[in-house]
């Protein structure tokens, strides 16, 4: 069986897009794409994230998608492509520019408190698993004001250099599109403990809120099919939870 298609992606890059992901579902659905794709916009204007709307100053940011085409893998291999896709976006940054970078569990990347970059992953499913995938990627680069409620901040709010938005859009996009079809076959068990170091507010007492209540606890990891890990400060007792079942906060007082 052949598992990879070691040819270069396509590479498609538009001034303006409502969304990059939503730009690749429409075009696998019309079967205009024939072979996995990076979409590279220099801005949306109906950005999606999981959790809610991305918001980006054109030309200031780095945002794209890729697609996955041929894929027919099982379902739970959805969170191994966010760890592939986590990893390497934390790996790439910290070598780019040595920022003390965390995965916000499920779909963040952070310096320190605040959000750098976001990840939106959608599959397409059939009776054989999950036959296609679209990963969106946006990473804040020059922008330099955000709205306080976003909590975010950026490559040149942190370091005072802006950079150039090409060269980071070379070094991330093909690549990064490459390597996570390659996980996909090949397993993320290997890149687990470097996950788990990146991990926000692993061993340590943060807030969190579930469906019940506002608690204290400790994160202690995520299993291998997307659960948070966390133990009850008050009780002890150990909660699994799927994405969107708990919200991290911040860290109490």
């Amino acid at each position: 069986m052949k598992i990879f298609d070691y040819s270069l992606p396509e590479v498609i890059s538009v001034p303006s897009v409502d969304s990059t992901n939503d730009y690749l579902i429409r075009a696998i659905k019309r079967g205009e794409v024939k072979k996995d794709t990076v979409l590279h916009a220099g801005y949306q204007t109906a950005g999606r994230g999981a959790f809610g709307s991305w918001q980006s100053i054109s030309g200031q940011n780095l945002i794209f998608s890729f697609c996955l085409l041929n894929l027919n893998v099982p379902v739970y291999k959805s969170f191994e492509a966010m760890v592939a896709v986590t990893v390497y976006l934390a790996d790439s940054i910290r070598r780019l520019k040595g920022l003390p970078i965390s995965i916000k569990w499920p779909n963040d990347i952070y310096v320190r408190d605040r959000k750098l970059s976001g990840i939106l992953i959608e599959n397409s499913i059939s009776s054989k698993g999950v036959g296609s995938m679209v990963v969106g990627v946006g990473v804040n680069i020059n922008q330099d004001q955000f709205p306080p409620e976003m909590g975010a901040t950026s490559i040149i709010l942190e370091t005072g250099e802006p950079m150039n938005i090409e060269d980071v859009s070379n070094f991330l996009m093909v690549p990064m599109c490459i390597y996570v079809r390659r996980r996909l076959f090949g397993g993320v068990e290997h890149l687990m403990d470097r996950y788990h170091r990146y991990l926000y507010g692993r061993g340590r007492v943060v807030l969190l809120e579930d469906r019940v209540h506002t608690f204290e606890g400790v994160i202690s990891g995520v299993t291998m099919e997307g659960l948070l890990r966390v133990k009850e400060r008050s009780t002890g007792r150990e909660f699994r939870y799927a994405p969107k079942e708990v919200k991290i906060k911040t860290a109490p007082e």
